[in-house]
């Protein structure tokens, strides 16, 4: 019998796997444009994420986070430096 599934683990190995990453420029109207896995804040701030039904959010982030979401903009208003993973 399998052990319980652990998220976390599947987090970190679909991070692993990424075949592309890059800094992000937030803005409210260009799309990331990449199948993001992740974010990785590289410097500490806000990551303002606008989704594909419009919800926006804002996340504190310290260097070192990471957050495990796929977010249509990175939105104008993030103070952080973020990386995108994507396939």
């Amino acid at each position: 019998m399998a052990g319980p599934l652990n998220p976390q683990a599947t987090a970190i190995s679909n991070v692993t796997t990424a075949k592309q990453f890059q800094q992000l420029t937030p803005s409210d109207t260009e799309e990331l444009g990449m199948d993001l896995k992740a974010l990785y804040c590289l410097a500490d701030g806000d990551a303002v994420c606008e989704d594909y039904f419009g919800n926006v959010v804002t996340f504190p982030v310290v260097a070192g986070n990471m957050l495990y979401i796929r977010p249509k903009f990175l939105r104008v208003g993030t103070t952080a430096t973020m990386v995108g993973f994507s396939t």
